[in-house]
């Protein structure tokens, strides 16, 4: 879920280069001071933050720039709780709830608990980041041959969620390429 908390981020206009500072805590113990302290030795920023997982910054920054509605509305966005029809495949539904306490909110926006994404989603989502930001239905083949040995075109098939903005999208892909660089 951390990459849908850094995509609500940047779509609520956070700048991706600017440096929080905050309390850093470890595993799922994350505790009021991680919300509201700021420590001045532990700064970061969302590029870094992602490709670290640094934890702490995304609790920190989720709670202090989003509000559990905005989260919730990417999560929408990016598709969790919507049925989808996957050729009529059976699927397990990709959940996202977000809590209005801010402690299990800012493990919610970390990934430690309230989220669930199935792997067709999860594969949808990643599509979206590398094109426009628009969540596509998938397509199972690559390209389909007719009995003479010519390509047949694929049909193209409408949005099924808003995803994000093409700049959020953008983004994303830059900061998960200098994450593996």
């Amino acid at each position: 879920f951390r990459l849908i908390t850094a995509a609500a981020l940047l779509e609520a206009g956070v700048n991706p280069l600017q440096s929080f500072c905050y309390t850093k805590f470890k595993g799922a113990w994350i505790r009021p001071k991680h919300l509201s302290n700021r420590d001045p030795k532990d700064c970061n920023h969302l590029p870094e933050a992602i490709s670290t997982t640094d934890n702490s910054y995304l609790a920190f920054v989720s709670h202090t720039q989003l509000t559990a509605d905005k989260l919730k509305k990417s999560a929408l966005n990016l598709g969790f709780d919507r049925r989808y029809s996957y050729f009529g495949l059976p699927y397990e539904l990709s959940v996202a709830h977000i809590p209005s306490d801010p402690i299990q909110r800012a493990k919610t926006a970390v990934g430690l608990i309230g989220s669930k994404m199935n792997v067709l989603h999860a594969a949808m989502f990643t599509a979206a980041i590398a094109s426009d930001g628009t969540l596509k239905s998938p397509r199972l083949v690559e390209k389909i041959i007719n009995e003479a040995g010519h390509e047949i075109e694929a049909p193209t098939f409408p949005a099924m969620a808003n995803g994000v903005s093409p700049s959020t999208a953008a983004r994303l892909r830059r900061i998960l390429k200098n994450a593996i660089h």
